[in-house]
């Protein structure tokens, strides 16, 4: 799968997660400073995470290659 569309996804993924979950989305999105930054800096450190999992976990828990 090509990377943009990878990550794009991954960008989906974490923005629906964090709408149901949370009220982050929409406090970010009414200009709340905290919020805004809190989102962001979670949103780096989820797409961290996913990067680490596709380029180095993904492969030894389903052995491919």
């Amino acid at each position: 799968m090509n990377n943009l569309v990878k990550f794009s996804l991954f960008t989906v993924i974490y923005v629906i997660m964090t709408w149901f979950l949370t009220e982050e989305v929409g406090c970010a999105f009414s200009g709340d400073q905290q919020c805004l930054v809190s989102f962001v800096g979670k949103y780096v450190v989820f797409m961290i995470l996913m990067f680490v999992y596709d380029k180095w976990i993904k492969g030894r828990i389903f052995k491919t290659k």
